[in-house]
C-alpha cells in the first residue's frame, strides 16, 4: 500500500489544499492534528480513501491528500478510522498549532500547510 506523498505534488494541488485551510472553519490545530497524523507515514489504499480528524476530514486518492472537508460533507471511500496515529509523532508544524491561535488566520494557517507538505 502507498504511503502519503509530501513532496513533488501535482502543481494545482497545493493551491485547492490552501485555499481549503484558508476557510474559517480549520483551525491551527486541526493542521496540526493532520501534522501528527501524516507524520506516522501512514499507509493508505491505491483508491479513494478519507481519515476523520477533529473537526474536519482529510480525503484523498492514493498517495496523495486530495482536500479538506467539514464534519457536515460527505466524504467517499475507504474509511481510515482504525489507522493509527502514534503518540510518540512528532512534528514542527505541530509546535506551531499554539492553542487559541485565531481560527481561520490565513498566514499561520499557509504555513502550517506549508510545513505539513515538505516534511
Amino acid at each position: 500500500m502507498p504511503k502519503i506523498r509530501r513532496r513533488n505534488l501535482p502543481p494545482a494541488l497545493p493551491d485547492h489544499l490552501l485555499d481549503r485551510v484558508r476557510s474559517p472553519d480549520v483551525s491551527p490545530e486541526q493542521l496540526g492534528e493532520l501534522a501528527q497524523w501524516l507524520d506516522t507515514e501512514p499507509e493508505v489504499p491505491a483508491g479513494r480513501w478519507f481519515k476523520r480528524l477533529s473537526g474536519m476530514t482529510v480525503c484523498g486518492e492514493g498517495e496523495l491528500v486530495k482536500t479538506f472537508l467539514l464534519p457536515r460533507q460527505a466524504a467517499s471511500g475507504a474509511d481510515l478510522r482504525y489507522a493509527r496515529v502514534s503518540p510518540a509523532a512528532s512534528s514542527s508544524a505541530t509546535a506551531h498549532a499554539k492553542p487559541g491561535a485565531t481560527q481561520g488566520n490565513g498566514s499561520v494557517l499557509e504555513t502550517l500547510l506549508s510545513l505539513i507538505l515538505s516534511e
